[in-house]
């Protein structure tokens, strides 16, 4: 478990680039913030609420499911995960109109948002929420490609 979170860690440092999001530093929403371990705020959400993070992950979607994971190897059950909510304000990367989004595929997702420790998702089920001002997904066999 030790190395598959170690792993994780350095996979998600080694994909986050600042460039990868567009950014306005001069206003305060837009403020980058340095990526954040989802695996820390799985643990401890109260830590992180209300605070903005930039966390990267697995994303799965589809009927009743919209849930943020720090690694495709772990279960995807609400315990493992957080909820992702988005508004029509969130920017999302590609369009949801776009085959990408198609419900049931594994997604590798950057986040910028705010954590939510009071609000538990679909059924109250999940350990915390995101709350995304910014995505943008990939398919999961991007990572693998990239980390080759």
């Amino acid at each position: 478990m030790k190395i598959v979170l170690t792993a994780f860690a350095l996979l998600a440092l080694i994909g986050c680039r600042k460039s990868d999001l567009t950014v306005d530093p001069s206003r305060k929403e837009d403020a980058v913030h340095a990526p954040t371990a989802l695996v820390a705020i799985i643990a401890d959400p109260v830590r992180f609420h209300g605070k903005t993070v930039s966390v990267t992950g697995f994303y799965r979607h589809g009927f009743e499911v919209s849930g943020l994971f720090p690694s495709r190897d772990m279960s995807f059950s609400e315990a493992n995960g957080l909820w992702l909510d988005s508004e029509k304000e969130t920017v999302v990367e590609p369009p949801l109109s776009d085959p990408i989004w198609q419900e049931g595929k594994l997604l590798w997702v950057q986040v910028e948002g705010s954590v939510d420790a009071s609000s538990h998702g679909h059924l109250g089920a999940w350990t915390g929420t995101i709350r995304a001002r910014k995505i943008k997904a990939y398919p999961a066999d991007w990572l693998d490609e990239r980390t080759k």
